[in-house]
């Protein structure tokens, strides 16, 4: 009975011994890398909703922001005219498009 009293007072103190160490560190919410963002600073789009522009301010809600992908459009076609002087794919965004500065026609002749 004796050790189980020591035991008992001595896991206590380790128990008040953790507490007391964890008063004294604040905990870390932010660091150098992070950015602050407003709601109110976020572009009004139909595809972003956030708690800050919600029409009822009576409840919390559980999502407090949710972006969703943009619908991405066609690129428009290229017309007939324009073809024989651009020689890459138009399809690939990341890509900008080569065109021709000059283009000899076989078909035609100087006359």
């Amino acid at each position: 009975m004796n050790s189980t009293l020591a035991h008992d007072r001595s896991l206590r103190l380790f128990q008040f011994l953790q507490a007391f160490t964890q008063l004294k560190v604040k905990p870390q919410r932010t660091s150098d890398h992070d950015t602050l963002l407003w709601f109110y600073s976020l572009p009004q789009e139909p595809e972003i909703q956030s708690v800050a522009r919600r029409a009822s301010q009576d409840t919390t809600p559980e999502v407090w922001l949710s972006v969703r992908k943009p619908k991405v459009l066609a690129h428009p076609e290229l017309p007939e005219s324009l073809r024989p002087w651009v020689t890459a794919r138009l399809d690939d965004s990341s890509k900008l498009p080569v065109s021709l500065s000059q283009r000899f026609s076989h078909g035609h002749r100087a006359g």
